[in-house]
């Protein structure tokens, strides 16, 4: 999907963070029919909401 806002063969430098930040969250936040018109953020949040609650490992109390 990055392809569409960045030429191929370009290079990606750390300078661009935050334009790629920007093309991340347009992304994340764009409804997509395979997803239900759902944006990819909305249906990772379901997911995680959807996982069995586990309890902690290794933790002290």
């Amino acid at each position: 999907m990055l392809r569409r806002y960045l030429p191929k063969g370009g290079r990606i430098t750390p300078d661009m963070a935050d334009e790629l930040q920007a093309i991340v969250n347009e992304i994340n936040n764009r409804p997509m029919r395979l997803l239900g018109y759902q944006t990819p953020a909305e249906a990772y949040q379901q997911e995680l909401l959807n996982l069995p609650h586990q309890p902690q490992c290794c933790t002290s109390i």
